[in-house]
Parts: structure tokens; sequence; C-alpha cells
């Protein structure tokens, strides 16, 4: 098939993959929701019981960006700062951090990050 023999019928019955994947965020939230309340009812305690000063993010990309929002749910529910720090700032410039007191949190929505 050529770009001239489609027509808007055989391009509007296809369901792009993103608003596929969109459609289905609110199941697959409920259920790891669902498989994850031990953990989480864990993790939530363990947060409480630290008391954090203030929590860091490192990602990159997209996950990055995906942390954006956790930044947001973190300071308007917990009235706990967020800030960003870059991987590289580490693993290729090698500076040391001065993160005691804080929530770190690693994000890699792809799995590929090294530990």
């Amino acid at each position: 098939m050529t770009d001239s023999t489609l027509n808007s019928a055989t391009l509007s019955s296809a369901t792009p993959l993103m608003l596929s994947e969109t459609r289905e965020a609110p199941e697959v939230i409920r259920r790891q929701l669902a498989q994850n309340a031990a953990l989480n009812a864990d993790l939530a305690r363990a947060i409480r019981t630290r008391a954090p000063a203030f929590a860091v993010t490192v990602a990159r990309g997209s996950s990055d960006n995906a942390c954006t929002v956790l930044k947001y749910a973190l300071e308007t529910g917990l009235g706990l700062p967020v800030g960003s720090i870059g991987p590289s700032v580490r693993t290729l410039y090698g500076a040391d951090l001065r993160l005691e007191g804080s929530l770190l949190i690693a994000v890699s929505q792809s799995g590929a990050a090294q530990t």
C-alpha cells in the first residue's frame, strides 16, 4: 500500500498506541495500588518515621519529566520540598552531594538505569 492509497477511513480506524495506553492507565494504577498495598504502607511508615527534611529525585529524560508529577504531589500534599539531580552529577562528574536527611528517589521508566 502506498501513501496515495491510504484514505481517511483507513487512518481513522486504527487506534494510536499512545491513546490506547492512556486509556489503560486508570486500570493499571488500580492494579498496582492493590498489588503493592502492603509495600506502600511500609514505605509510607518508614518515610513518616524518618521525617526527611527534603526529597531528591534522580532520573534522566522522560523519567525526570515524570518526577515532576511526584514533585508536585510531595510538595503540595506533604509540604516536602523536592529537588532534581541529574545522575551524571555523580556518575560522570564524581560530585559528592550532601544529601543527609533526604528522601532519595531514583526513577528509571526503561529499567535500564545502572545501579
